[in-house]
């Protein structure tokens, strides 16, 4: 057993970027994708508990690890993006 679980923060950080990346696609398939990601996310945390690997609370920790990166990942991309006002 680990704090935080791998798995959880490794899910919750590749299915987080994914969520961010879905934002260009057309609404049905934008919906589809962040349900998915966000149902995935949390069927690998709960089967860490299911399994005894983890405690509740080692899972949940690594979701929010995982979507820490995640965003800050988003935030980096924001960054090199060229701003609308620059002509």
């Amino acid at each position: 057993m680990g704090f935080p679980s791998g798995h959880a923060t490794a899910a919750a950080a590749f299915f987080g970027a994914l969520m961010y990346l879905a934002a260009s696609l057309p609404p049905p398939a934008r919906i589809v994708v962040q349900a998915g990601s966000v149902l995935l996310i949390l069927l690998v945390a709960l089967a860490r508990v299911i399994l005894r690997a983890h405690w509740p609370v080692d899972a949940l920790a690594g979701i929010a690890l995982g979507s820490a990166f995640a965003s800050i990942a988003a935030l980096l991309d924001g960054l090199g993006a060229p701003s609308e006002s620059a002509t």
